[in-house]
């Protein structure tokens, strides 16, 4: 049976702390490189201002900086709209006479009203 010395334990005890540490990077590494901003499709699920309710697909598209494209497909129907997000808060024109305005969540999704608040709609990521 091998016997530490009191130098083999050292140098083991530093190899130990430095693979904790490059594995902590690692995963770091692959962390920030995961999708960031709000881009991507979405699961779209709203509800009409005469209280009916949709659901479809939304894919978000960044066209500049704080500046968002986004394209809905609802049934047979496809809208188009400009967004600007600031902070936590997307407003997005899409033609009509109120915007919609988006709530980034912490889990990635996006809960809005539109319509001047007599709508709702909520983005989740796919």
């Amino acid at each position: 049976m091998y016997k530490f010395k009191n130098n083999d334990f050292l140098k083991l005890t530093l190899f130990l702390i430095l693979l904790t540490y490059i594995v902590q990077m690692n995963t770091s590494c692959k962390e920030s490189q995961k999708k960031t901003g709000i881009e991507g499709l979405y699961r779209v699920e709203g509800k009409n201002p005469d209280g009916t309710e949709y659901r479809g697909n939304v894919t978000i598209t960044k066209i500049g900086e704080n500046q968002y494209k986004l394209h809905w497909k609802i049934l047979n129907d496809e809208f188009e709209g400009t967004g600007k997000l600031e902070g936590k808060i997307l407003t997005v024109d899409w033609g009509q006479e109120f915007p919609v305005i988006y709530e980034i969540q912490v889990d990635g999704s996006l809960k809005g009203t539109w319509n001047n608040g007599t709508a709702t709609e909520n983005l989740y990521p796919l």
